[in-house]
């Protein structure tokens, strides 16, 4: 019987080959000022509408968007998320919708992330929070990393566990470093590896970025920061010995480690044009990248009429991948490549 790891994989290849691709690149869909709020008779925000200008980075000037349990609200001089009822006519919000978009003019659409850039304040003067005065001292706040007299894998442990504006934090097979991300509310933030024995935790530098999750190798010697809001994504792969940035990659979907830790196994678009439309250009072939040399070997090319996709690697070597017909979404077949 196929394991539940397995069967969750295929659904994912049937995902990123289905015919209409569903995951499209997160970004800024309007910024404007919020013109009204409508009220639920049980005194809840259920929808505003936000006009302002057409900007290089939005896609709409004016907007009915709708508000429900799975939209999440952040208000800029604080961390964490803030409720609906923070909404009022009067302050300038960021959006991100999520679902269809209705093509009326306002368009209409549900909202997915509302970023609170401008509020007013009842002060004297009457000014407004300036968004990039706040960032600034955010940035500033977050930069105040912790010191330990004496660090061990506890104590680290128990420190960023503390710190509400850590949302990622992944710890190496051998529990000797671990890898996470300080966050902002400007959709990204910054990555750092912390050495047990160490004082305090180092910056890599790499630009700040949505990223997801935290991949160490099995030897412990290296980690891939998983980046991207699409199925095109990009790993910063990271030496752990000296916190070095080696180089990004890019793959489709996920990508695994081989059991020795020198080698990668990903799945990249092909040249190969599928015969149904997808997110994607081409189908997918499946590579095993060498993690030292960044030479790329090809394990087995996708057709027009289907693709694959990687699914586990056996710690005897077996990796398993999955043949997925664009057109008959029912059929797959599970397949496998001997690594020596």
């Amino acid at each position: 019987m196929m394991g539940c790891k397995k069967i969750i994989m295929l659904i994912l290849c049937t995902v990123l080959l289905s015919i209409i691709g569903c995951q499209r690149e997160e970004k800024i869909d309007i910024r404007g000022e919020i013109t009204s709020v409508v009220i639920s008779d049980d005194n809840k925000v259920v929808s505003i509408l936000v006009e302002g200008e057409l900007e290089e980075d939005t896609s709409y000037d004016k907007a009915s968007i709708s508000i429900d349990e799975s939209t999440s609200i952040y208000l800029l001089t604080v961390k964490d998320k803030v409720s609906a009822e923070e909404l009022k006519e009067g302050i300038k919000v960021d959006v991100i919708f999520t679902g269809p978009i209705r093509e009326s003019y306002p368009v209409q659409a549900t909202a997915k992330i509302i970023r609170i850039i401008e509020q007013d304040v009842s002060d004297e003067t009457s000014n407004k929070i300036s968004s990039v005065e706040v960032m600034e001292a955010m940035n500033d706040d977050s930069m105040k990393l912790l010191k330990l007299e004496e660090s061990n894998y506890a104590s680290i442990d128990e420190a960023l566990k503390k710190r509400e504006d850590i949302d990622i934090m992944e710890w190496s097979p051998d529990e000797s470093c671990i890898a996470f991300l300080i966050s902002d509310i400007d959709w990204g933030g910054k990555m750092y590896l912390w050495h047990t024995g160490a004082p305090e935790p180092v910056e890599i530098q790499a630009e700040k970025d949505m990223i997801c999750e935290f991949i160490w190798s099995p030897d412990s010697e290296y980690v891939i920061a998983d980046i991207g809001t699409s199925i095109s994504r990009t790993g910063y792969v990271v030496r752990s010995k000296d916190n070095a940035l080696l180089y990004n990659i890019g793959y489709i979907g996920n990508f695994l480690w081989s059991p020795d830790s020198k080698f990668i196994a990903m799945t990249l678009e092909s040249e190969e044009k599928s015969i149904a439309l997808t997110e994607l250009d081409g189908t997918t072939d499946i590579y095993l990248f060498n993690i030292e040399t960044e030479e790329m070997q090809i394990i087995d090319k996708g057709t027009p009429e289907y693709g694959l996709c990687i699914t586990s690697w056996d710690s005897d070597g077996t990796l398993r991948y999955i043949r997925s017909y664009v057109n008959e979404p029912d059929k797959s077949e599970e397949l496998s490549y001997q690594y020596q």
